[in-house]
This record gives structure tokens, C-alpha cells and sequence, in this order.
């Protein structure tokens, strides 16, 4: 079988838990497949996207629009229509404080039996993991604030899919294993560091991450309908 990218998660996930309602959140430079998204399979469907330039037209909806990096009044008009979404793609501009953010923001809108899927947790180079904006192929340090995230003492749980630069899924419920203490010591020893923590992420990325196969992740989600 080949390699799944995120659309592919995402309509497995939401056939699977019958979901009715997606967000996308991105920018122009991340995202990108919003035209592969079965829109059909949605009774609500919407895309948020920040840093968007005025100009910018990619023949695709945007429903809540930002020119600049601050999302916080398109979050409120969400929460202000009482909008809640079953499932959420959180594909960032890949600085840490805007995907730490973006994360936030979808846990807020995410209905309780909901999944985020997080795209970029498992960058393929030491070199596409750069703090600074590589035109390209970039993922930047989103594999950082997703480790933070999902480690941060809220209630979820979380596997990461090991395709497409690595997609997570998270989920509002308590974990099965919380990760050893030493683990998280040694992650936030190197956190601050970009090129520390993706060596310490690589070196340690099945436990860190819950890593799992495409097959390994179909059998598991099929396993506990």
C-alpha cells in the first residue's frame, strides 16, 4: 500500500467515527491539499488561514481570513457562531509559537469524541527541521511544540502516524501510559534547541512520539470502534 498522506487520515478517521464537521487550520505555504479533501463527506466544512496576502486566491473557500500572523479574532468569531469541530487539520506556519498556538486553538473547538490531526511531527532531515523559514520543503520546529503540547499535562491521548513528515492525532481523553519521567526530563533538557531536540526526538521518536505504522494505526483505530 502506499504511503498515506494527511487527507488520507483524515477521511479514514472521519468515515470511521461517521464525522460531520472539519477545520482546516494553515497558512498559503502549509496545508496545500485542501483540494483533496472529500467535501462531500461534511455537513460543515471551513479553512482558516493566516498570513494570507490580499491577493492570495487559490480558487478554494477560506472562511476565517487573517492577513497577518494573529488568529485570535477569527477564533472568536468560531467560538462567537458556536461552531465545534469533529475533526481538525492543525497544519501551522512552522514557528513554534504559531503551531503551539494553532494546537491550542483546536482542542478549544474540538468536539469531545473529536481528533486533531497534526501535520509536520516527524521531520525527515536535521535541515527541514530549521527554526528559520527554508522556502520548500520546510517543517520547521512544529515537531517541537507538538511533543510540548501533547506533554503538557493536558487530558489527551496521541499516536503519530509514521508517513507524510510524520501526523499526529490527538484525542480528549486520559492517557493509557503516561511517558517515563526521565523521557520527559531529557525532552525538556533539549527542547530550547532546535537541533538537540530533533536528534532527541530521533533517537527516542517510538516512545516520544507513539509512533505507529499506517497498518499499525488502521488495525488499532478499527480494533477500538
Amino acid at each position: 500500500m502506499p504511503d498515506w498522506d494527511k487527507t488520507d487520515i483524515i477521511h479514514f478517521l472521519s468515515d470511521l467515527n461517521r464525522y460531520e464537521s472539519y477545520l482546516e487550520i494553515c497558512s498559503p505555504s502549509t496545508g496545500a491539499l485542501y483540494n483533496k479533501i472529500d467535501k462531500s463527506r461534511f455537513r460543515r466544512c471551513h479553512r482558516l488561514m493566516y498570513r494570507t496576502p490580499s491577493g492570495f486566491d487559490d480558487q478554494l473557500d477560506i472562511n476565517f481570513r487573517s492577513s497577518g500572523s494573529a488568529s485570535s479574532n477569527l477564533i472568536e468569531t468560531i467560538h462567537a457562531f458556536g461552531f465545534r469541530y469533529d475533526i481538525v487539520l492543525v497544519d501551522s506556519f512552522h514557528y513554534y509559537d504559531l503551531s503551539l498556538r494553532d494546537l491550542t486553538d483546536a482542542f478549544d473547538v474540538l468536539t469531545p469524541h473529536g481528533s486533531i490531526v497534526v501535520h509536520d511531527c516527524l521531520p525527515t532531515s536535521e535541515e527541514l527541521a530549521s527554526p528559520d523559514y527554508i522556502p520548500g520543503g520546510w517543517c520547521g520546529v512544529s515537531f517541537i511544540a507538538y511533543i510540548d503540547f501533547v506533554t503538557g499535562g493536558r487530558r489527551l491521548t496521541y499516536t503519530t502516524v509514521d508517513t507524510d513528515y510524520g501526523c499526529g492525532v490527538i484525542r480528549k481523553m486520559d492517557s493509557e501510559e503516561p511517558l517515563p519521567q526521565d523521557l520527559i526530563e531529557g525532552w525538556k533538557s533539549v527542547r530550547h534547541d532546535a537541533k538537540a531536540a530533533y536528534r532527541f526526538m530521533s533517537e527516542n521518536k517510538d516512545q516520544l512520539l507513539h509512533l505507529v505504522s499506517v497498518d499499525e494505526f488502521k488495525k488499532f483505530e478499527m480494533g477500538h470502534r
